[in-house]
């Protein structure tokens, strides 16, 4: 997530459709500067529901669920959620300052989440079970394996890539990583912003941002399966307005 966000307004927004619906759950969440974990421990989160107008999605194909504020008083490395995926009750997320989180989302009768219970929350690890840092730690996206279960891919900028894992917690297999898509000329803090498992396994990668002089923004199609082989196509999408890819 750029830079120029960060400095604007402190804040960075995580956005979910909610599994089996087409309801959007907003999430917001204060960036801290926080010290690298080196285990992982239990949390305890707090909503904060927010005051937001529904109108604002009137144009688009989804349905209005809620918006919160999630905190986590006393627990310094929170913050910086830059992907975020709620199946049913599990929630789990990574952010870019290297760090996974896990949840239990406790709902509504509408589907709307009203707590997030048993929260976890650690440091994501290399292949060799070491806390990333620096560059390599800057995680954005998120979406899940193709086969039921824990496992996910995980996309970073910076050092651009995508990594599988078999949970968030893990650490990825030695060769779990898929070749990068070209996004070297985005630059290195504007790179793989958003991560979408479609119905027939593929992984779609979204840019955060379009090359410098092109209207329209860009991301890969992974076909499945997914691994060291597969050869991403690019796509391109008109953006809206002038916002960039935060999430998919």
């Amino acid at each position: 997530m750029t830079g120029r966000l960060r400095r604007a307004a402190r804040w960075v927004v995580a956005g979910s459709l909610l599994a089996g619906a087409a309801a959007v759950a907003a999430f917001f969440v204060l960036f801290p500067t926080a010290p690298a974990l080196a285990d992982d421990r239990p949390t305890t989160l707090r909503l904060k529901p927010l005051e937001t107008d529904p109108r604002l999605l009137a144009e688009y194909p989804a349905r209005w669920v809620a918006a919160h504020e999630i905190s986590a008083p006393g627990e310094p490395s929170f913050g910086g959620l830059s992907g975020l995926l709620l199946e049913g009750e599990t929630l789990r997320a990574v952010g870019d300052r290297g760090v996974w989180l896990t949840a239990r989302a406790r709902r509504g009768p509408s589907g709307e989440v009203t707590a997030l219970e048993q929260a976890r929350i650690g440091p994501l690890r290399d292949a060799v079970g070491a806390p990333l840092d620096g560059p390599a730690a800057d995680a954005e996206s998120l979406a899940r394996a193709e086969h039921a279960g824990p496992g996910v891919w995980v996309g970073f900028e910076r050092r651009h890539r995508l990594s599988a894992r078999a949970s968030v917690d893990a650490q990825p297999a030695a060769a779990a990583e898929a070749p990068r898509a070209p996004v070297e000329r985005l630059g290195g803090n504007a790179g793989l912003e958003g991560l979408a498992r479609a119905a027939d396994g593929a992984l779609w990668a979204v840019a955060e941002a379009a090359d410098e002089g092109e209207s329209r923004n860009q991301g890969w199609r992974y076909p499945a399966p997914v691994d060291a082989s597969s050869r991403p196509r690019r796509f391109t999408y008109a953006r809206l307005d002038e916002f960039d890819a935060t999430g998919a």
